[in-house]
């Protein structure tokens, strides 16, 4: 029995994802900040107001725009939310954060969220954008 108990502890111990998981995490980061046409600090200031079963749309009030136009205040976004009760952990009323929003389809729709960092990772996001700059610019001096 005591075999078993031991086994079954190094089992719950033993991850061997984890090792390639920071680096999943970067990419995944990278990728929505190459992707994100609005970065911004902010916090969820109101929800439920999406009509659909799937998703609910809520609004972030900007404290800080770190790309895009820096003149928005706020911003809608649609977020997870089915009728069950499960809900996309940053479509809360209070949550902040960093957000990295895709672009509007049309005026006044809500944007998609590419990804949710906590306050902490702000400079990281920071330091994505001046890399993505940076690669972007290097790309425009090739091609000309």
């Amino acid at each position: 029995m005591r075999l078993i108990a031991g086994a079954v502890l190094v089992l719950f111990q033993v991850n061997p994802g984890t090792a390639d998981e920071p680096k999943d995490k970067k990419a995944e980061l990278t990728k929505a900040v190459a992707n994100a046409d609005l970065i911004l600090v902010g916090k969820v200031t109101r929800t439920g107001l999406g009509t659909a079963s799937s998703f609910d749309v809520g609004v972030i009030e900007a404290s800080k725009v770190l790309r895009g136009d820096d003149k928005i205040k706020s911003v809608q976004f649609k977020f997870q939310s089915s009728g069950s009760g499960v809900v996309a952990p940053y479509g809360k009323v209070g949550v902040e954060g960093v957000w990295l929003l895709s672009g509007e389809k049309a005026k006044g729709t809500p944007r998609g969220v590419l990804s949710f960092q906590p306050l902490t990772e702000e400079a990281t996001v920071k330091a994505l954008i001046k890399e993505a700059k940076k690669r972007n610019d290097e790309k425009a001096k090739k091609d000309h």
